[in-house]
């Protein structure tokens, strides 16, 4: 697929019509970077950064790349292969993962804590999202794995329904708006119910909607809907100033008196905003303010973002334990250093070579 001939890109402003159609989708991987060292410094103990939104955004993210690898391939090959998508996101997903549960297993013997099974078990099905939603959050080096494990779940159901809807493809973005409302209503009736706020944080069924609002904005602007409103978009850089300022002034007020404070309104809002981030990123990528994004040092820790994720946990927690009279910039500046040192030792010794077989089968397969 090319540019020029892509049907789906007639009518978009120019920069949101390059942006995505070419090979890379710029900005994103500088956004993913952000969202992924927001945690790091979160869980640093910088309580005012929006981890939680952080982790919000990379659900967004999630949903809109996926499915737009997903229609890229239908539109390249008149379909998808569910088996080769699977086998791809096993390569990616999977080796990483797993490295880092055994060191995190061997870790916590060595260091004499306790193991806590059950939610280690549970992250290693991939379901810690559930354990955490019914028994509450264990504290543990997996703890931050619940998102994984809400992520795993999109990526087993979503190419089944999507393959599903093959034969209504431009119907799909009404379908997935449909669930997208259905999560809403059912979140406010658990909320109103006072279903736990562990609950609602961490189970699929009540955060789904950030997943799928991404999956929404790929779904949408592939069939050409909303066309006039990506224009504006698009069109106006002025627009992410504004966007940008809703999104802080949420962030910072997180509507707390408002039907159930971050977990009604905020969840409601959020992702409809980091929706729109996402479009005005990619329509305004050379934009001086805004193709910093696509600078080398973000796109690296782009690539770096999912180790970074997955990492990160351990040498916080260790040097907090090990080192505990160390003074504050100190700890901040080894842990920064080790997090970093464990997500460049995890991609290059763990996850590329995965990486490269992923691409190998991808090859072989079309």
């Amino acid at each position: 697929m090319t540019e020029n001939h892509a049907a789906w890109q007639e009518g978009l402003p120019q920069g949101l019509r390059a942006g995505l159609g070419g090979r890379k989708i710029p900005s994103l991987d500088g956004l993913r970077a952000i969202a992924a060292w927001t945690v790091v410094f979160y869980h640093l103990g910088f309580g005012w950064m929006p981890g939680s939104q952080a982790v919000l955004l990379f659900f967004v993210l999630s949903g809109f790349l996926i499915t737009w690898l997903l229609l890229d391939e239908e539109e390249r090959h008149g379909g998808i292969s569910l088996r080769g998508f699977y086998l791809r996101r096993s390569l990616r997903i999977f080796p990483p993962f797993y490295a880092y549960w055994l060191v995190s297993v061997a870790a916590m013997a060595i260091m004499h804590q306790p193991m806590q099974w059950p939610v280690m078990w549970a992250s290693f099905f991939y379901v810690s999202n559930w354990y955490h939603a019914l028994y509450g959050v264990v504290g543990s080096a997996v703890s931050h794995c619940w998102s994984l494990g809400l992520e795993e779940q999109y990526y087993l159901l979503w190419p089944l329904a999507f393959f599903w809807m093959g034969r209504h493809k431009q119907q799909r973005h009404v379908w997935v708006g449909l669930v997208i409302v259905a999560v809403w209503i059912h979140r406010i009736v658990a909320l109103q119910r006072g279903v736990s706020a562990d609950y609602i944080y961490h189970a699929l069924d009540t955060r789904a909607d950030h997943v799928l609002v991404g999956t929404w904005l790929a779904l949408a602007l592939r069939a050409g809907k909303l066309r006039p409103f990506m224009n504006l978009l698009g069109r106006h850089a002025w627009l992410l100033l504004v966007n940008l300022a809703v999104l802080g002034w949420q962030l910072a007020h997180d509507f707390t008196p408002l039907l159930g404070g971050m977990l009604g309104i905020g969840f409601l809002i959020e992702p409809v905003l980091f929706a729109l981030l996402i479009v005005q990123l990619v329509a305004h990528h050379t934009h001086p303010a805004v193709r910093w994004l696509d600078h080398r040092v973000f796109t690296h820790l782009g690539l770096l973002s999912y180790s970074t994720y997955l990492w990160h946990q351990l040498p916080v927690a260790g040097i907090r334990k090990l080192w505990p009279d160390w003074s504050a910039p100190v700890k901040v500046t080894v842990a920064i250093l080790a997090v970093l040192a464990a997500a460049h030792a995890s991609y290059y010794l763990v996850e590329r070579p995965f990486l490269r077989w992923k691409d190998r089968l991808t090859r072989q397969a079309h």
